[in-house]
């Protein structure tokens, strides 16, 4: 009983981490080029893109500035 529970942690897993190295990369990227990645045709416009990618690594950053 406890192998397909182990392979779905294992699978949970593998399917974190392949979202948090994606998310790593992201965030490397210019703001620009990360709109660029994610922009669909019929999606938000790239200019609502590049605002919702500065929102958000704005958010993200303000933990890291108060515990320094």
């Amino acid at each position: 009983m406890t192998t397909p529970n182990l392979t779905r942690r294992h699978a949970v897993r593998a399917a974190a981490r392949t979202w948090w190295t994606g998310c790593e990369a992201m965030d490397r990227m210019s703001v620009e080029a990360a709109a660029r990645a994610c922009h669909v045709a019929g999606g938000p416009s790239l200019a609502e893109l590049v605002a919702a990618i500065t929102t958000d690594r704005a958010h993200r950053a303000v933990p890291a500035r108060r515990a320094a």
